[in-house]
C-alpha cells in the first residue's frame, strides 16, 4: 500500500503518524504544502527491501543496479527541508488553530455541512472544508458568493468542478470513439470501457457542494479575522 501523504505532516490516526500505515508514505515539499522546500518530496518505508529499491532508484554512482528515471532533490533544497522541519510543528499548530475558528464560524448553521474529523484522527489543517446544502432550505447559492465576495471572504466553490474520470483526459482516453483513443489503444492503465456519469453518485453530488478557503495563515489572529467575516456572511444569508 502507498499513502498519498501530499497534505498529511504530523497528522495521525490511532497514534500513528500518516505515511506508517502503508508499504510506502509519500510526501510533497512543493511550495503550498506544510513543509515546502520549493519543490520536491520524500519517501519513507520500514521494508528493507524496498527501501533498497528506492535507494537504487536515485543513488547512481559508477554502476548503478537498474536503470531509470532518476528525479532528485538537490543539495541546496534539502538544507531549506532541514530548517524548515525546526518550524514546522509551530505553524501547523498556527494553522489548525484557525480551522477551528473557521469550523466555529458556521456552528449551528441548517445549511453549510462541517467536514467531520474522527475521535482517532489529529489533523494537520490545509484546505477549510465544509458542505453546501442551502438550496435545501430554499437559499440561493449565487447570492452566498455575492455576499462572500463583499465581506472579502475567499470561498471556492465546487473544488475541482467535477470527478476527475469525467474530465475530457480520462474520457478521451476511455472511450473507444474518443479521436484521441489512438494515442493510449495500448496504453496498459486505460485498457476499460467509458467512465460515465453516475459511476459514484456520491462522488457526483459532493465534489459541486464542496467550499473551501485556506486556513494556513500566517497567524492565528488572520484566522479568527477570516472567520468572523466568514460568520458574518451566514448571518446575511439568514436574514433573507
Amino acid at each position: 500500500m502507498i499513502e498519498d501523504c501530499a497534505h498529511t505532516t504530523l497528522a495521525y490516526w490511532k497514534g500513528k503518524h500518516a505515511g506508517t500505515w502503508g508499504h510506502i508514505g509519500v510526501f510533497s515539499f512543493q511550495q503550498g504544502k506544510h513543509l515546502p522546500t520549493g519543490d520536491g518530496g520524500m519517501m519513507v518505508t520500514d521494508d528493507p527491501a524496498i527501501d533498497e529499491k528506492l535507494y537504487g532508484e536515485w543513488a547512481f554512482g559508477e554502476s548503478p543496479k537498474w536503470f531509470t528515471l532518476n528525479f532528485r532533490m538537490n543539495e541546496l533544497t534539502a538544507a531549506v527541508g532541514l530548517a524548515q522541519l525546526q518550524r514546522v510543528r509551530g505553524y501547523i499548530e498556527t494553522y489548525n488553530a484557525c480551522q477551528r475558528h473557521l469550523d466555529k464560524a458556521i456552528e449551528g448553521c441548517r445549511w453549510l455541512r462541517p467536514r467531520t474529523v474522527p475521535a482517532d484522527a489529529v489533523p494537520s489543517a490545509y484546505v477549510w472544508t465544509c458542505f453546501w446544502e442551502g438550496d435545501k432550505h430554499g437559499l440561493d447559492l449565487e447570492r452566498f458568493k455575492k455576499i462572500a465576495q463583499e465581506k472579502k471572504v475567499p470561498l471556492r466553490i465546487g473544488f475541482i468542478g467535477k470527478v476527475a474520470y469525467l474530465w475530457d483526459c480520462f474520457q478521451s482516453a476511455t472511450d473507444p470513439d474518443h479521436p484521441a483513443r489512438k494515442v493510449f489503444k495500448r496504453h496498459p492503465l486505460f485498457p476499460g470501457p467509458k467512465y460515465r456519469e453516475g459511476d459514484c453518485p456520491v462522488a457526483e453530488e459532493m465534489m459541486p457542494r464542496l467550499i473551501n478557503t485556506n486556513p494556513m495563515l500566517p497567524s492565528e489572529d488572520d484566522g479568527r479575522l477570516l472567520a468572523e467575516r466568514l460568520h458574518e456572511v451566514v448571518l446575511e444569508m439568514e436574514r433573507g
